[in-house]
């Protein structure tokens, strides 16, 4: 690829117009090169694929041009080079007027909503002043009623030049007024055409959808999931740093053969490589043209187009049997393969058993996951395509879980991570937990619940040391129910309020409980009493207590169990083994002596240290045990040793 660097164009220019209209004709003369590449088109004198081209325009405009053929039989690929342009220059021929495939490149042109366009009538040369005002008052007509009414109307010859300093003309005024794409949005490039370069390699080559493309990123081959590393842009034949959305580019790829990739494949971000599948279902507005020959019924199969993609999908309409010719309806679509379709995408639908296109869709919202999408009966279509992305993400985290992933969010409604968290924090409504965007009232309502909570349980239970994580969870629960759905709530808790609030300090963690962060347990009345009683029953020496010995004493089985379980959690009490216990500051001395004697003699037995401690061999043994257990000592044959 050549070193020389150049800002490369920012307008897309396709063509349209019926089959031998003059189209590779026409930009052939504006561009001065060929898009007819294939043998088999120079033969037949006929286009069959996609051309590239660029044209350097009066005022220092620069644009790009996508030749794209005009018989029925390649309408695939006329619609994979006529989704994404910004300006269509749309052909009739002089002798021939408007005939059918005119009708359908313009009524495709019309439902991808394209509303900049130039029109020119061709071989001006071969007809009569009186035939050019006819076909000039034919595509008036035509162009009634549809975006594109008003357009210019230019006749002009190819062969004679006649005409074609006005298109040129023309054609600037119109890309200085196309709007400016700009970088945002997360990137994705479609591939038209792939092949090998020598000396460079495996070589792709598309038009920009979203977001921008640099030297050196890493790119997701979608489908195929390939991480990719770009080598070098190019865009008409000179090197660049970066393209964006809007701007044709010949990618030349790292690790990956020209045969490995084709025509539907799509380079993505590397922001969407968590994701498995592209997006299964839209929620979309489609319009429907007024030329169908029959009413379009609820789950028909149709063809989609989008971009370089073609699959097969099923119509889902909502709350009708069957669209009418020239309607507006909402509709979910079934992909059979998923697209990596974005919010805000325009597609093309054709019925393929008359194969002829039937009706355009913008898509609202795309679902990466079908635990997302609700019943279509049950989606609020109106707000999907009314609202902005705070009510869109409302709409989701209204059907209840726990929130959206972030990732996922980010896909669905084509904003790279930066501008997500840019927007969720001057929006106010959401935030981000666990990697989740979820609704900011539901985690202070999640928050205050954990609280209120613990609040109330140290107030009854004084001598706790806390709530077990578990029980606190169903407690909140129990006081969020009605405002915070179950799965949103327990989400919440787990992976973000908990542990906020503790590194905030407004809560502490023991182990497998959780207290206010100025809880100091000590118990009251009662459980004062229950835990006197206990604590004189173990006492400070080298005595061990059974559990019965405490109930007996304590003459309330429940009540004491409950108390000894506070004083085992405070360190006060050390259960040995099952039933037998021992006072904290007993253990310490005993451990303290332990240390002591092997430090000064070397190993120990069991019977020389029931004679230091003064007690039972068999506590003796269960203190050691318990020792061995705390990884303090080890047993080695009838002796221990330190570790």
């Amino acid at each position: 690829m050549p070193s020389k660097t150049h800002s490369p164009a920012k307008v897309i220019i396709g063509t349209a117009g019926h089959v031998d209209h003059g189209k590779t004709t026409l930009v052939k003369s504006l561009t001065g090169m060929d898009t007819d590449r294939l043998a088999e088109e120079k033969k037949r004198g006929l286009t069959i694929d996609l051309g590239f081209a660029y044209v350097d325009l009066p005022g220092g405009v620069r644009a790009a041009v996508i030749d794209v053929p005009g018989h029925e039989r390649f309408i695939k690929n006329m619609l994979a080079g006529v989704t994404g342009i910004d300006m269509v220059l749309f052909c009739v021929a002089a002798d021939d007027g408007v005939m059918p495939q005119t009708r359908e490149h313009l009524e495709i042109v019309n439902l991808l909503g394209i509303r900049n366009g130039l029109f020119v009538i061709t071989k001006a040369d071969l007809v009569d002043a009186r035939r050019l005002g006819e076909v000039r008052r034919e595509v008036t007509a035509l162009l009634k009623g549809t975006g594109l009414e008003g357009s210019c109307i230019v006749e002009a010859s190819a062969t004679t030049g006649s005409g074609m300093e006005e298109v040129r003309e023309l054609l600037a005024g119109l890309c200085r007024k196309a709007p400016q794409r700009g970088t945002s949005g997360l990137m994705r490039l479609p591939v038209d055409r792939s092949f090998t370069m020598r000396g460079f390699g495996t070589v792709v080559t598309g038009t920009v959808a979203s977001g921008a493309l640099r030297r050196s990123d890493t790119v997701l081959l979608y489908p195929h999931r390939r991480r990719l590393r770009v080598r070098g842009i190019e865009s008409h034949h000179l090197s660049v740093e970066s393209v964006s959305r809007g701007q044709r580019a010949a990618v030349n790829l790292a690790g990956i053969s020209c045969t490995e990739v084709k025509r539907g494949d799509m380079l993505v971000s590397g922001e969407v490589a968590a994701l498995k599948e592209g997006a299964g279902r839209l929620d979309c507005v489609l319009d429907l043209l007024s030329s169908m020959p029959r009413p379009l019924k609820n789950r028909r199969l149709l063809k989609l187009h989008y971009l370089t993609s073609e699959v097969l999908a099923t119509v889902l309409l909502r709350d009708l049997r069957e669209a009418a010719p020239g309607s507006r309806v909402y509709a979910r679509i079934r992909l059979n393969e998923p697209l990596m379709m974005f919010r805000g995408d325009r597609f093309i639908l054709r019925d393929p058993s008359v194969n002829r296109t039937i009706a355009g869709g913008e898509v609202l919202l795309p679902y990466y996951s079908r635990g997302l999408a609700p019943a279509v009966r049950d989606t609020d279509f109106e707000c999907l395509e009314g609202g902005g992305a705070g009510e869109v993400i409302s709409t989701l985290l209204s059907r209840g879980g726990y929130g959206v992933e972030r990732d996922t969010l980010c896909i669905m409604l084509n904003m790279d991570c930066a501008e997500l968290d840019d927007f969720l924090a001057e929006e106010g409504r959401f935030t981000l937990v666990g990697g989740r965007v979820v609704k900011a009232s539901s985690v202070r309502a999640v928050r205050d619940a954990v609280l209120s909570t613990l609040s109330v349980h140290h107030r009854e239970h004084p001598g706790e040391v806390g709530m077990k994580v578990d029980e606190l969870l169903d407690r909140v629960l129990g006081v969020v129910k009605g405002r915070v759905g179950r799965a949103a709530a327990s989400g919440l808790f787990r992976d973000g309020v908990l542990d906020e609030l503790i590194r905030e300090g407004r809560l502490r963690r023991e182990g497998a409980f959780v207290a206010l962060a100025g809880h100091r347990p000590e118990a009251a009345g009662a459980e004062k009493e229950i835990e006197d009683a206990i604590l004189r029953a173990v006492g400070e020496g080298f005595t061990a207590t059974r559990s019965e010995d405490i109930e007996r004493l304590c003459k309330g089985g429940a009540d004491a169990k409950r108390v000894l379980q506070n004083l085992l959690r405070r360190g006060l009490v050390v259960r040995l083994r099952q039933d037998v216990f021992i006072s904290a500051a007993a253990l310490r001395t005993a451990r303290e002596r332990l240390e002591r004697r092997i430090s000064e003699k070397g190993p120990i037995r069991a019977a020389e240290f029931r004679d230091i401690l003064g007690c039972g061999r068999r506590l003796a043994i269960d203190i050691l045990e318990y020792f061995d257990k705390e990884r303090v000592t080890i047993r080695k044959g009838d002796v221990r040793i330190l570790r």
